[in-house]
């Protein structure tokens, strides 16, 4: 999902994928990202058609999720992916949304109507800054998960080796922390995961968007 509308999937082709899922892996998870979901209603008639068949995780930078939003999003049985990768200064600026849309969603989790999941991408610029940032988004947050994906470009690295560097070490986290110290997908080691895509009105499938075989 894009911030272009003719980018987008068309509600045929969302209905074809999400029939096509129901019947490979009923038990599978319909991730919806972007660009920013929430800048067209489409994510919502996504969400209807779906009606809690397939599970759904929702990619956002949330700088669109207002009340409204929140109010409708509990309406159905999904984890909101809210992305905290911009700078250090923003975050903690007065003008952030962040830490408010944040809020509302651990009162929203305490109440057991939505669940939250806060995704972060260690770059250069926040290397130094990550750790106490995850243990503060933690205690302060408590989200149901905190995935952490490395820019391996900006930091010169393989995936592999920064996630076995981190695993190494005791960090003091009180919960489990993609990449970090939870491994149990194995995705990063392995390749395990298999991702299904609609593309070009062809099914395709494979470990990542680098990689896919048409299915169908």
């Amino acid at each position: 999902m894009t911030n272009n509308p003719k980018d987008d999937m068309t509600m045929d082709q969302v209905k074809k994928f999400i029939d096509f899922a129901l019947k490979e892996d009923p038990n599978g998870t319909l991730i919806l990202f972007g660009g920013e979901p929430f800048v067209t209603d489409l994510v919502f008639k996504i969400l209807e058609y779906n009606n809690n068949r397939l599970k759904i995780q929702i990619y956002t930078n949330g700088l669109n999720v207002d009340n409204n939003t929140l109010v409708k999003l509990t309406k159905y049985k999904l984890n909101l992916g809210i992305s905290y990768d911009a700078s250090y200064n923003y975050r903690r600026s007065k003008t952030s949304k962040i830490p408010e849309l944040l809020f509302k969603c651990k009162k929203l989790r305490e109440r057991g109507l939505l669940d939250f999941s806060i995704s972060y991408t260690v770059r250069k610029d926040n290397f130094d800054d990550f750790i106490p940032d995850i243990k503060l988004l933690q205690e302060t947050f408590n989200p149901q998960k905190i995935e952490v994906s490395f820019d391996t470009v900006q930091l010169g690295k393989d995936y592999r080796e920064l996630c076995e560097e981190f695993q190494a070490k005791d960090l003091g986290l009180k919960g489990a922390v993609c990449s970090i110290n939870c491994h149990k997908c194995k995705q990063c080691e392995k390749g395990e995961s298999m991702y299904w895509h609609c593309y070009k009105d062809k099914i395709i499938r494979g470990p990542s968007m680098s990689s896919l075989e048409i299915f169908k």
